[in-house]
Parts: C-alpha cells; structure tokens; sequence
C-alpha cells in the first residue's frame, strides 16, 4: 500500500485483500456458512476493535493524500473504517473481485463521502 500514488489506490487495494482475505479464510468461512450469527455482527455493529484499527490505519493515508490532521479527519476516518467494514463482509451489489467496479465503489460510495 506505501506505493499507492492515491488515496483511490489505497481504498482499493485494501478492500480487494481484506475481501479476499476474509474469502480464502477456512475457518471464518465455515463459521459464515454454519453460525453468520457470530462473525457479521462482530464485523459490523460490534466491530468497535477492527473498526478503531482500520480507522488508525487510513488516517495516515487521508493526511498523506490531503487532509489536514483534527476532526474532519477523524470524521472522515471513521466513516471510511465503517463502510469498509461493511462492504468486506457483504458489499451487496458490487463485486470486489472486478477492479473496474472496486474503482467505482471507491469514488461513488466511499471517497464522495467524505470530499
């Protein structure tokens, strides 16, 4: 990811692996498959652990592409770790698996949100 040029880049990449990391994932598919009761919800409505991590994680890159350090970007931090989140383990319509609709998904639904 250090060699993303855009903060595009960076939105994609990592919703691509994080996607396929939960896809090739053995045991947490089984547990989606058996018992989706126990892994959604703790990648959604209870995900304030992942969710502070990946929000520590983007808020360098949202500063290294542009935005100043304060509360905007905390905010705009926030709302990416959560749509990521989101997105990961169900995104509905798009398929992360297509670069050309990661991209899309990127600036329509996730950078439109914050900019």
């Amino acid at each position: 990811m250090h060699d993303a040029e855009t903060l595009e880049e960076v939105m994609e990449r990592g919703l691509v692996f994080a996607h396929n990391a939960i896809l090739e994932h053995e045991v947490l598919q089984r547990i989606l498959q058996t018992e989706p009761e126990i892994l959604l919800p703790r990648l959604t409505v209870e995900a304030n652990e992942t969710h502070t991590l990946v929000a520590e994680f983007l808020a360098p890159y949202l500063v290294r592409h542009g935005m100043t350090e304060g509360p905007a970007l905390d905010t705009a931090a926030d709302f990416l770790a959560r749509m990521v989140l989101s997105f990961i383990a169900s995104p509905g319509r798009w398929d992360l698996n297509d670069p050309a609709q990661v991209a899309r998904l990127v600036r329509a639904e996730l950078l439109s949100g914050i900019r």
